[in-house]
């Protein structure tokens, strides 16, 4: 029982937060990356050092094993450009 305590009781839980809620032009690492089924469609949540976002869904056309290659890079959030998210990547 004293592990399902402990389990029940770990507050380890990133936030999920909106992309435009990122500090314009402010590197993020990235810790991971995955293509989710979530109720809105495919999409793809990236896990910063501090929350989790949800890239814009254009994003989800891409396979897990191409995703797989920005994990340890780092993020990007170049701004809102009209209704569109401005996101970039970099070593």
């Amino acid at each position: 029982m004293e592990i399902f305590n402990k389990l029940g009781a770990s507050t380890y839980a990133k936030e999920f937060q909106k992309l435009s809620n990122l500090e314009v032009e402010t590197r993020y690492r990235i810790e991971s990356i995955r293509l989710v089924k979530t109720q809105f469609g495919d999409q793809v949540r990236v896990e910063l050092e501090h929350c989790l976002v949800h890239l814009p869904k254009r994003f989800s056309t891409f396979k897990q094993k191409q995703l797989n290659i920005l994990e340890g890079k780092y993020l990007i959030y170049g701004g809102a450009l009209g209704k569109s998210s401005v996101v970039k990547f970099a070593e």
